[in-house]
């Protein structure tokens, strides 16, 4: 049995929902009912040119993680497994090891990537667990409140799944936030060693949200793949558009030391089951996304041929 995203999503959205209902003197009514009204408030604004969402809101971040989470989790998760002939190997010898496997999501938002992440990892069935510390990396300094939250309740399922030990869970998990914006390279220039150690970056929709600010961005790519060790590898996950396919090519090519080694592309359904969602399900009239026409591209960095 694996981690059920709508399942985690579920508890981590009546939690919140919990306490800023008691601090706030709401209604649970008045609280699906603010969801509600900022999941039709950002499906509009995501449509502009350049979209201004309230994320600091906290009924605003509940809106995204009911809509967004499961399905860019299933994404990761299809990434990863798409190029398992790349990371399977890294990844079972990192848990026979007991070393542990570094993970960067940039733009991440509350987190999704931990979900699609932590399932894959279940899904190859080790002896060992792998020791997971994760990064997440977003402007809104408010996501770190969400991606707690996140993480609690990834570990709450992994305790319901294989029991109270934790050496006996697929994966023991350790997390961090950084507030910084990845079209600011300023945020980012004085973190002369936090990139050195990340095996894996991910950037899930992010180039799509950023293409109009694509020359800052690349300068953040490039402070990245000139501190990270070889080896890294840089995912990118975002909607199946030519300007958007493009963009990420372009971001590949601009640097010698990176180098694009897979491409997929694929239309599909997420398969796991909204009614997990339980309350939620029910009380908020809007389906969350569940379908995708998307392309994965995975590229390494290479050794500098000036190292020794």
């Amino acid at each position: 049995m694996t981690i059920r995203h709508f399942s985690v999503l579920q508890t981590v959205l009546s939690q919140t929902r919990d306490v800023i209902c008691s601090s706030q003197g709401l209604s649970k009514e008045e609280a699906f009912t603010r969801t509600e009204e900022f999941i039709r408030d950002n499906s509009e604004r995501w449509r502009l040119p350049n979209p201004q969402i309230n994320y600091e809101d906290p009924f605003c971040r509940m809106a995204y993680l009911y809509m967004n989470v499961a399905v860019h989790a299933g994404l990761v998760e299809k990434g990863i497994s798409q190029f398992g002939e790349k990371f399977e190997p890294f990844l079972r010898l990192k848990a026979e090891m007991g070393e542990e496997l570094h993970v960067c999501a940039i733009g991440g938002g509350p987190g999704s990537e931990l979900l699609g992440v932590v399932r894959y990892i279940e899904n190859l069935k080790l002896k060992k667990p792998v020791f997971l510390d994760f990064l997440l990396i977003d402007k809104i300094k408010e996501w770190d409140e969400s991606w707690h939250a996140l993480k609690q309740g990834v570990d709450l399922q992994l305790k319901e799944t294989y029991g109270q030990d934790r050496h006996e869970w697929a994966t023991l998990i350790s997390k961090s936030f950084l507030p910084l914006d990845a079209t600011k390279s300023s945020d980012f220039e004085h973190f002369a060693t936090r990139f050195n150690s990340i095996n894996l970056f991910m950037f899930c929709y992010m180039v799509s949200e950023i293409k109009e600010n694509f020359a800052n961005f690349s300068k953040v790519i490039n402070l990245l793949v000139t501190r990270a060790s070889p080896g890294a590898f840089f995912l990118f996950i975002d909607r199946d558009e030519k300007i958007v396919r493009e963009t990420v090519d372009k971001l590949i090519e601009e640097y010698p030391l990176l180098k694009k080694v897979a491409h997929h592309k694929e239309r599909g359904v997420l398969e796991d089951n909204p009614e997990d969602l339980g309350e939620w399900y029910i009380n908020i009239p809007s389906l969350p996304r569940q379908k995708w026409i998307t392309f994965f591209t995975l590229a390494v960095k290479l050794p500098d041929s000036n190292s020794t």
